[in-house]
């Protein structure tokens, strides 16, 4: 599985990854956080836990356009988010074989971050707007150990670490440091 932390801060978020997925028994290296780039400039986060063939869908065919202005209301940005998690639900239904659990919803999780803002996107396609009550979230199988030790005021990477050494799911490849992306420019 995988570890996914998102720290936000006043001007931007930091997403930290583990980097290794099990593959036939076997572990191997993997880039689970990516960046794209939208029409009008916010550079989006986003990261993948749970199936791998969705994010890998979803990095080659999601388009991340029309984001409001950096400054736009919260409501705006969440209007958008939404956009966007309906976005990867097309993808996850119309992809050959559907990237859908047996009730239909997506399989798979996935953070996205743009600017100070981010939103977990979960089976139902909802773009929840965690930075609206939180400075930090988790995803992945690791999540409660990395939610525990953001609590103590870690940083996204160190959370990652943690997670890894409790949660047999998250690996580092080779002891590795996590995967970190930020919004800011």
């Amino acid at each position: 599985m995988t570890t996914i932390v998102a720290v936000r801060t006043e001007d931007r978020v930091t997403l930290a990854a583990d980097t290794c997925a099990q593959h036939g028994g076997t572990w191997i290296p993997v880039k689970k956080i990516w960046t794209q780039q939208g029409d009008r400039g916010p550079l989006v986060l986003l990261g993948n836990a749970g199936a791998a063939g969705i994010g890998a869908l979803v990095r080659r065919h999601l388009k991340v356009d029309n984001a409001p202005a950096r400054d736009d209301s919260d409501d705006a940005w969440d209007t958008w988010a939404e956009a966007i998690s309906e976005s990867i639900n097309g993808i996850a239904v119309s992809s050959e074989p559907p990237q859908v659990d047996e009730g239909g919803l997506m399989s798979g999780t996935f953070l996205m971050a743009a600017w100070h803002r981010f939103w977990i996107i979960e089976g139902t396609c909802d773009a929840s707007p965690i930075y609206r009550y939180s400075d930090f979230a988790a995803i992945g199988s690791g999540r409660d150990a990395a939610l525990g030790a953001l609590h103590t005021s870690v940083s996204a990477s160190a959370a990652v670490e943690i997670a890894a050494e409790v949660d047999a799911d998250t690996r580092l490849w080779r002891d590795t440091v996590p995967t970190v992306l930020t919004t800011a420019r």
